[in-house]
């Protein structure tokens, strides 16, 4: 169980949508996913980030996850590089042809 599970972090209120769909995506697709959250400032979405990775997590899933930064139409794929810099040597990472 994850901290916000047995309440130990502020409880997610009025996110039974959000929580329900992130926990259905955890527990009926094995394999490796993706989560995307989007939404307008001010809606949540930084809430709901830590409750999906701690989530997959306690399933024994790993976890990436990285940000945008305003300003990165210069480097377009600056996420991207920050998100799978860190894993792209980690042996079993990545199918051998890439």
């Amino acid at each position: 169980m994850t901290e916000f599970e047995v309440g130990r972090v502020a409880e997610l209120i009025g996110r039974e949508g959000e929580i329900d769909r992130i926990l259905w995506c955890l527990d009926v697709r094995p394999g490796p996913q993706g989560l995307l959250v989007l939404g307008d400032t001010g809606t949540g979405r930084s809430r709901l980030l830590p409750f999906a990775e701690e989530s997959a997590a306690a399933r024994g899933a790993r976890v990436l996850s990285a940000r945008g930064r305003g300003g990165e139409e210069p480097a377009p794929f600056a996420s991207l590089h920050r998100l799978l810099l860190p894993v792209v040597d980690v042996p079993g990472m990545f199918p051998k042809v890439r």
